[in-house]
Formats: structure tokens, C-alpha cells, sequence
């Protein structure tokens, strides 16, 4: 709507954009000299209204735009061809645009892309920094500000701490601006939990039979990314990921990793190897890891963590299943934080809680506040009752390589008895046994 306000206004175009929707009334939105004007046409013979609509709103010799949103194969064709034939009376001063959500056009016809002078653009999952940059904008911010829980006060919402939230919700949402910026984090939760939930096979979803590459639907459980000239599929978000990995355990992720392409994936190669951290740690025999040790020439040495339950980091879950009598938990946090930890560990029997980065990188930052938080959260006691851990699990050929490079706030632990030291240890990326 912005680029269309713009073309009317800056480049004297007369702009109209048709709303299509799967079963209510057909919108029609006309910009004119900057006015905008908006009418609705009843569903049972809207293409005919359509028709005389384009026919009194396009006389004259000026450059007439029509964008043709939200249209979907089989249900919209009649109003596409009505479109179609009104482009047609004027080639040379008329355009059609037509977005729609489906994934492919399927069949494509090249003669008649040719005779139609077709252009197609895909429009691709969005990246973290295409988020950071949309927030910038203020008429932007206030129309989203509602779902993203941000406060209109310009003293309560710098730029930092937008930025900080949009990182936390992307851990959520991932590349899907529909549930960044039309629903709120449990929202967006609850629908892509209800979008696992009505899976009926992964491996067939996964292989792209169903949803992404199907008419059948548009699978919300996909992302599409663009790196340099290559294009890559991956989950929408980390959420995602990570309870699918749990639900469906280490087998899945493998079958994830043997589908053509996937170990050249960039977006999904940190991920996978997330997911077998969750997939592993709920699941008996628990996650087998290689210890670092201060000469590299000495014998590799092992530890075994044994199997928890896998809940979300909330004080309330944790209660109940503590007083359910679970000794051993791993909580994974909703909110993510950049520098932070991606799992915490804890157990009751050794008084231990035990904060888990799981990373591919090489080289990683450490943000003592958001462990602080959690500890605080949970009311964790100071003073030593508690030990308090931090570990880096890395791939086997990073356990000598990694290093921890800045840390913030590094005495903020003091009072639980941690010093400077972190633990790193290795994951196997091989089936354990």
C-alpha cells in the first residue's frame, strides 16, 4: 500500500488494488491524486461488477495501475481473467500486479509468459535485518506497536530495546511478517503449534510433497531464503526447529539432513545441529558429550547428561513439575537473547543449574544479565546453596577451536559463586552408542 500511495502521488499514476479474499467480499481501493478511496463488492458477482468498475475508472490517456492482491489459483480466476482482458484494451498505458501467497505458479507456460510479457518476482522469508530496518520507520512502528507489546512513549521505546524485541519474537516467528507484525508472540505460538499438530507426515512435508512446493496449501512451517544466488528452504523459526526435534526425536533430524542439499544449507546448518541437542536430551540415554581438557595430546574424556524433561522457562511450569516430583529439567526460554543461552538444566537433587549455548560458531559473546534474570526468575537462593555452570556445546571439530570472546557484566554472578570460567564440551554430530 505504501509503494502504491507513492506511485499515485509521486509519479502521477491512477492506482486501484483489488483484495481478494477466499470467501468474503471483494475490496477495491482506488488512489487518486493521493485520495484513497475504498468500496466493497459482494462475492456472488463480483467479476461482473469488476468489469464496469475497470471500465468507468480508466477513461482517458493517463497510466492506470490495477494490483491484484491475494489471489489463489481456482478460486480468484474469473476476476483474474476480468483484469486480464482490461490490460489487454491498452497495453501501453495499463499494468497489472498480481501477489499472491502460493509458492509457484505451478506448470508455467513460457509461450504465453512471452505473448503476456509475464515478469515474476519471488518474494522471499524475512531476514532478521529487513525487521530491524522496517521498525525504524515511525508511521510503521505505531501501526504494529499493538502486537509487538511496545509502548507509544517515545522515552519507552528506543531504538534498542525495538531492536531487542524484534530479535526475541524472530526466535518465535522467524521469517513469517505475518505473525511479526499481525499477531502477538502466544498467538504466533499457538498457530504454529496448531500447524505441527495437523502434520500428519513430517518426512512428507518435509520433502516438499505437501505445502511448500503444493498447491495443496502454503505450509506455515517453511521458510525461503535467498543467500547470494542461491536458495535455500529451512524451518520458519527456531521454535519450530526445536520442538519438532523434541517431538519427533533424533530420526527426524536425520532425515531432515539426508534431503538433497540440506548439509549445504547455511540458514539450516546451526539449527540442526540445535536440534539435536533437544532431540538427544529428552530422550534416554540422555546427550554423551567430549570434555575439553587444558593439554589437547591427552585422552579424550566423556560425560554423560542424563535424559530431562523438556519444558518451556517459565517459573509456574517449573513449579508444577517440581512438586510432580521431575528431578531433572531442561527449560528452553521463549524469549531469545542474543549472547545469552539457548537451554537451561536444572536439577534439584545436585542443586545445579547449568546454562547451555549450543553453537557452530567458533566464537561466541557472553551476556551474564540474562542468566542473572533466569536465576532471579526461578528464585534461585544466593550465597552458594546452588552451583551455577555455564557450557558451550560445540561441534567435535570446534571443541579446541572455541573461544569465548566478550563478556558483559561479569561479576553481575558473583553472588552465586561463579567465576569467569565457562565448560566447553562437544556434541557428536554421529549417532551416539
Amino acid at each position: 500500500m505504501s509503494f502504491i500511495q507513492s506511485l499515485s502521488m509521486e509519479e502521477g499514476w491512477m492506482v486501484m488494488c483489488v483484495r481478494l479474499w477466499k470467501w468474503s467480499s471483494v475490496q477495491v481501493l482506488q488512489v487518486d491524486d493521493g485520495v484513497l478511496r475504498i468500496a466493497d463488492l459482494p462475492r456472488n458477482g463480483a467479476e461482473e461488477m469488476l468489469r464496469w468498475v475497470l471500465r468507468e475508472w480508466s477513461q482517458g490517456k493517463k497510466k492506470y495501475l490495477v494490483s491484484l492482491d491475494g489471489y489463489q489459483q481456482d478460486v480468484h480466476d474469473l476476476a483474474l481473467s476480468e483484469c486480464m482482458w482490461w490490460l489487454h484494451k491498452d497495453r501501453e498505458n495499463r499494468r497489472v500486479v498480481i501477489t499472491t501467497s502460493m509458492s509457484s505458479r505451478e506448470k508455467k507456460k513460457i509461450e504465453l509468459d512471452r505473448m503476456e510479457k509475464v515478469e515474476e518476482l519471488m518474494v522471499y522469508s524475512w531476514a532478521l535485518e529487513e525487521y530491524q530496518e522496517a521498525i525504524k520507520y515511525e508511521m510503521f512502528y505505531k501501526s504494529v506497536a499493538g502486537v509487538m507489546k511496545w509502548s507509544l512513549d517515545a522515552e519507552e521505546s528506543s531504538e534498542e530495546t525495538r531492536s531487542r524485541d524484534v530479535e526475541s519474537k524472530y526466535q518465535i516467528v522467524g521469517g513469517s511478517c505475518r505473525h511479526m507484525f499481525e499477531c502477538t508472540t502466544d498467538q504466533a505460538i499457538q498457530d504454529l503449534c496448531a500447524a505441527m499438530d495437523s502434520v500428519s507426515n513430517f518426512t512428507t512435508l518435509f520433502e516438499m510433497n505437501v505445502g511448500d512446493r503444493s498447491k495443496q496449501f502454503v505450509n506455515r512451517l517453511h521458510g525461503k531464503y535467498r543467500i547470494g544466488n542461491q536458495v535455500y528452504w529451512t524451518f520458519i523459526s527456531r521454535f519450530v526447529a526445536r520442538e519438532l526435534a523434541e517431538k519427533l526425536g533424533e530420526s527426524f533430524v536425520r532425515k531432515i539432513e539426508q534431503l538433497p542439499g540440506m548439509t549445504e544449507n547455511p540458514s539450516l546448518r546451526g539449527i540442526l545441529f540445535e536440534m539435536l541437542f533437544f532431540a538427544r536430551i529428552g530422550r534416554d540415554p540422555g546427550l554423551q558429550v567430549n570434555l575439553r581438557s587444558e593439554n589437547q595430546a591427552e585422552s579424550e574424556q566423556h560425560d554423560d547428561w542424563q535424559r530431562c524433561s523438556v519444558i518451556p522457562l517459565e517459573a509456574s511450569e517449573v513449579q508444577k513439575a517440581l512438586k510432580q516430583g521431575e528431578a531433572r529439567l531442561c527449560l528452553k526460554p521463549l524469549k531469545w537473547n542474543p549472547g545469552g543461552y539457548d537451554a537451561v538444566i536444572l536439577d534439584s537433587n545436585d542443586k545445579l543449574v547449568r546454562f547451555i549455548q549450543v553453537t557452530i560458531a567458533e566464537t561466541h559473546d557472553l551476556k551474564l544479565r540474562f542468566m542473572y534474570e533466569c536465576l532471579q526468575s526461578l528464585g534461585i537462593e544466593q550465597g552458594g546453596t546452588w552451583k551455577v555452570e555455564i557450557v558451550f556445546v560445540v561441534p567435535k571439530e570446534n571443541l579446541y577451536k572455541f573461544r569465548m570472546k566478550r563478556v558483559e557484566d561479569e561479576f553481575i554472578l558473583k553472588q552465586y559463586g561463579w567465576t569467569r570460567d565457562s565448560q566447553v564440551v562437544a556434541m557428536n554430530s554421529r549417532p551416539q552408542g
